[in-house]
């Protein structure tokens, strides 16, 4: 009786655990829900950056639009008459090794632009990453946490019409 007592007192916070990260894992990843809401807008003569690294990005298919760079030493995207995109898409998590934003780009996105649509996937809080892997859902501490995914934000400039929600 007490070992069957002892094994149930180590094993059920394991469990616990374990059906949390099968829940979280069963829920649509939220690069998945910020490129269908992307792609519902976007035109094909839009201008789109999307900053947060390689394996934060939205896959937007074959969406028609076109993409920019951002040159950080100059601190501009390259357009000879010193436009911005239309669409910014940031991206960002407590993983940090695999997304996170510039500082030039955040200061940019709060002077001329307005959030259209932000997916949260995890709060700051307390949560152990595998720090080598790019999946984005912790291995323990699932408390804050949403979905699987970065946080993303998109934005629309300003000077631009409204889009739908």
């Amino acid at each position: 009786m007490a070992t069957a007592a002892l094994v149930a007192v180590v094993a059920a916070p394991l469990l616990v655990e374990c059906v949390r990260f099968d829940r979280l894992l069963a829920r649509t990843d939220s690069r998945v829900l910020a490129a269908d809401w992307l792609r519902a807008r976007v035109t094909p003569e839009e201008t789109l950056y999307e900053e947060g690294g390689h394996y934060a990005a939205l896959d937007l298919g074959d969406t028609p639009l076109h993409r920019w760079s951002f040159n950080p030493a100059d601190g501009s995207f390259g357009d000879t008459a010193g436009r911005t995109p239309d669409w910014l898409v940031l991206e960002d998590s407590p993983l940090w090794t695999w997304a996170g934003n510039s500082a030039a780009i955040k200061a940019l996105a709060s002077e001329r632009y307005t959030v259209v649509r932000s997916i949260r996937a995890a709060d700051e809080g307390w949560a152990v990453y595998d720090l080598a892997d790019a999946f984005f859902l912790p291995v323990a501490g699932f408390r804050g946490i949403e979905r699987p995914g970065p946080n993303v934000r998109i934005y629309r400039r300003r000077d631009l019409p409204t889009v739908a929600p």
